[in-house]
């Protein structure tokens, strides 16, 4: 039999070549699935894994932020509380009502009244206003 004769091909029908050209491209798919399949399984979990992490380092920035917002307002808080018993010790002290250089005392109450916890008071609200 030579391949030049064409007769070893019409022993399929029409059907039967399309049940053989199915059955090929069958093959193929699960083939190309077999061996793309692992790949694609591996990067899905590269993927999440990626996800989980990124998850938790938001989650700990987050806690770290709020840390930082908390501690900065202690912070804010206890150094105004000292400024606010600086404040009230020098007005107390001996001789506070004694006469002082108009210029140094403007200067020393404008240094106070910069101080967060002054700076609402109204005398420093109007020494602030004259003098920006």
């Amino acid at each position: 039999m030579k391949l030049s004769d064409a007769k070893w091909l019409s022993i399929f029908t029409p059907v039967g070549w399309a049940i053989l050209g199915l059955s090929v491209v069958a093959i193929l798919i699960v083939l190309w699935l077999f061996v793309t399949g692992p790949q694609r399984a591996h990067e899905e979990a590269a993927k999440a894994s990626a996800q989980a992490i990124s998850a938790s380092s938001r989650t700990s920035a987050s806690k770290d932020a709020i840390g930082v917002v908390v501690g900065a307002e202690k912070r804010t808080e206890e150094i105004d509380t000292q400024s606010k018993e600086s404040r009230d010790e020098i007005q107390h002290a001996p001789g506070a009502d004694a006469p002082v250089n108009p210029a140094v005392g403007d200067a020393g109450r404008r240094a106070v009244c910069l101080r967060e916890s002054s700076r609402r008071l109204p005398a420093c609200r109007k020494l602030l206003d004259a003098h920006p």
